[in-house]
C-alpha cells in the first residue's frame, strides 16, 4: 500500500481523545474497535447515509460541502464544543469527511483553538504534524481565521492574495503556490515557444511551396 494511501486510512490522533480520518478510517470496524472509540462526528454531506458499529456511543451528522463557498463559520463555536463535550465525558471522539483533509481538518483545528487554547497558526501545525495530509480550503481558511478573531481579537494567519488565488501566511502554503506558479509560468513559456515554432515551420513551408510553384 502506498504511503498516501496509508495516511488516507489511518485514525491520526490529534489529541489522545480526538481522533482525525476519511471514510477509509471509518470503514474498518476493528481498527475502531481497536482504538477505543466512542463518538463519531461526520462532516461529510456525500456520507450522509455511511453505516458505523453498533458499539459506538453516538454518531453525529453535519451535511458539509468541500466548497470554499461553503459557510463554515456558524458551525466552528458548536463543533468545537461538541468535540470538547466527548472528550470531557471520558469518550474518544473520530473526526471524519471523505479524505480527513479539509473539513474534519477544519473542526479539529477550531477545537483546538478554543479549547486548547491554541493560535490558529499553533493548531494548525499541530493538526499538519497529526496528518501531514491537511489542507483546509481557501473559504475554510477565511473562515477559521474569522474564528481566531473572535475568539482572541488577534490573528496569526492572514490570507495573502496571489495570481493564483489566496492562500494562508504559512511558509508551506507559499511554498507551494510560489512552485505552482513557476510550474504555471513554465507551461506559458513552453507553450508559447511551441507555438512560435510551429508558426515558423509553416511560414518556411509556405515559402517553400510558393518557391516551388513559382
Amino acid at each position: 500500500m502506498s504511503l498516501g494511501r496509508m495516511l488516507m486510512r489511518q485514525l491520526s490522533p490529534v489529541t489522545d481523545q480526538v481522533l482525525l480520518t476519511g471514510v477509509a478510517g471509518v470503514s474498518d470496524t476493528t481498527m475502531l474497535l481497536d482504538a477505543q472509540v466512542t463518538h463519531v462526528l461526520n462532516l461529510a454531506r456525500e456520507l450522509s447515509d455511511l453505516t458505523y458499529p453498533e458499539t459506538l456511543t453516538e454518531v453525529r451528522r453535519v451535511s458539509l460541502r468541500d466548497a470554499e463557498d461553503e459557510n463554515l463559520l456558524p458551525h466552528l463555536d458548536e463543533l468545537a464544543d461538541y468535540v470538547h463535550d466527548v472528550t470531557e465525558s471520558g469518550g474518544r471522539i473520530v473526526v471524519h469527511c471523505v479524505a480527513g483533509v479539509s473539513r474534519s481538518a477544519s473542526v479539529c483545528i477550531a477545537y483546538l483553538m478554543k479549547h486548547r487554547d491554541m493560535t490558529l497558526r499553533e493548531a494548525h501545525q499541530r493538526v499538519k504534524e497529526a496528518r501531514e495530509v491537511i489542507n483546509p480550503n481557501s473559504g475554510f481558511w477565511a473562515a477559521l481565521i474569522e474564528y481566531e478573531w473572535e475568539l482572541k481579537g488577534s490573528n496569526s494567519v492572514e490570507l495573502m492574495p496571489f495570481v493564483a488565488g489566496s492562500v494562508p501566511s504559512i511558509d508551506s502554503y507559499k511554498k507551494e503556490m510560489m512552485y505552482r506558479m513557476r510550474l504555471g509560468w513554465m507551461d506559458y513559456v513552453f507553450y508559447n515557444i511551441a507555438v512560435q515554432l510551429l508558426l515558423l515551420v509553416v511560414q518556411m513551408f509556405s515559402v517553400c511551396f510558393f518557391v516551388y510553384d513559382v
